[in-house]
């Protein structure tokens, strides 16, 4: 199992959880009753089988992590709005 997959799943999980709570109304024709309970589950089971993974001796996954969040971050901060 990558460690890498299991971040992504974490962090998608995340992101549903406060699109949902940021737009409660769904958009035409998508329910989901379970939706506030299914991606918090889905989160915490993921951080967990990435927690009982065993440490391989060249597995960056954290520092790529820091840097790439770094670059997403950066990247739009010098651009201006034109309008």
């Amino acid at each position: 199992m990558s460690i890498g997959t299991l971040l992504a799943f974490v962090i998608v999980s995340v992101g549903i959880l406060v699109l949902r709570v940021r737009e409660p109304k769904p958009a035409a024709g998508v329910q989901d009753a379970l939706g506030l309970v299914r991606a918090p589950a889905g989160a915490l089971s993921a951080a967990y089988l990435m927690k009982s993974l065993p440490p391989s001796p060249g597995s960056g996954c954290s520092y790529w992590f820091v840097i790439g969040m770094v670059i997403y971050f950066s990247y739009g901060s010098g651009v201006e709005a034109r309008g």
